[in-house]
């Protein structure tokens, strides 16, 4: 089961270097680490969302990795992706409001959580947080 209970800063995150907030300005990652409070727990093996669940918001990988994966309609699941340090998921489903895909940890990993409500409040007041908005919908249209 993951576990909620965990914090970092952008600022102390060993992913600075090579993140979609790279080159934002110190208070632009501000907002974004307060967007980001939650970060989440996923032992290896266990589940962050399944297809079906509500889309609550996006995540970004702090430590470890996992596999994004689609199920058919007998049953087959193929990997469609796979999330490493750094990396920003979840955008399936947001045109239905319920997830596409399942996201499944092949090691102990540590995501941060970003409520999907809240990164569009703040995008509509933010030209940097659009731009990094751009980028990670660019990233699933390059995907696909």
């Amino acid at each position: 089961m993951p576990d909620h209970s965990t914090t970092t800063t952008c600022t102390a995150c060993e992913n600075a270097g090579h993140c979609l907030l790279e080159g934002l300005a110190h208070g632009d990652i501000a907002i974004i680490e307060d967007l980001a409070q939650r970060a989440i727990r996923v032992p290896r093996g266990e589940t962050l969302f399944r297809a079906g669940d509500a889309v609550d918001g996006l995540f970004a990988v702090k430590s470890g990795s996992l596999k994004i994966t689609l199920g058919d309609e007998h049953g087959r699941e193929s990997i469609v992706a796979f999330c490493l340090s750094g990396d920003v998921f979840g955008t399936d489903g947001l045109e239905s409001a319920t997830r596409t895909t399942s996201a499944i940890a092949l090691e102990d990993t540590e995501v941060y959580a970003i409520p999907w409500g809240h990164l569009a409040t703040v995008a509509e007041q933010s030209l940097a947080i659009q731009k990094v908005m751009k980028r990670v919908f660019s990233m699933r249209i390059h995907r696909k």
